[in-house]
């Protein structure tokens, strides 16, 4: 019983346009003689990837085709050994789908998708765009002791509680 069926591949971008058709049409061609129907196929084109690894060759962007193809469920494990065997292929993905394929008329591309870069916040509630943390940082570092005092603050005991503590008597009595 055949199934619909999406293979994601991204292909190493430095394999120059040629290599990249030819490999494109490798695979439509490997499906069609397979008998399976590849009902789109999508050239996403040239995109920025997320992350990347060692099996990825360190690639930052890859060459993205989306195949939506009907086939039998018997042919994906054939055409997955091909797909990892081939140096062109970064990473591919096959994804089983249930009901009509869905397909996006036109992505948009990479560059209009960036947003442009924001100025500085300052002016805002008196803010000038630093981290609070920083601002805290500012408001609690100790004061520098006068040169001429023998004692930091921190060593000096306050004179009113411990008289208080020495005659034994209850602070709020005296008040």
């Amino acid at each position: 019983m055949k199934k619909n069926y999406e293979l994601a591949c991204i292909l190493d971008p430095q394999l120059g346009e040629k290599q990249l058709e030819a490999t494109i049409e490798k695979y439509d061609g490997y499906l069609k003689a397979n008998d399976a129907e590849v009902v789109n196929l999508d050239r996403w084109g040239l995109r920025k990837m997320a992350y990347t690894t060692v099996t990825m060759k360190r690639r930052q962007q890859g060459f993205y085709v989306l195949y939506q193809f009907v086939s039998e469920p018997g042919l994906l494990p054939r055409m997955q050994q091909v797909l990892k065997l081939d140096e062109g292929v970064l990473r591919f993905l096959f994804t089983a789908v249930q009901g009509q394929f869905v397909r996006v008329p036109q992505l948009l591309a990479e560059s209009a998708m960036v947003r442009e870069e924001r100025g500085p916040r300052g002016g805002r509630d008196g803010r000038d765009g630093r981290d609070s943390r920083y601002r805290r940082e500012e408001r609690e570092a100790p004061t520098p002791a006068p040169a001429g005092s023998a004692a930091a603050p921190a060593e000096q005991e306050p004179a009113a509680p411990a008289a208080v503590a020495a005659e034994g008597a209850d602070p709020q009595a005296q008040a």
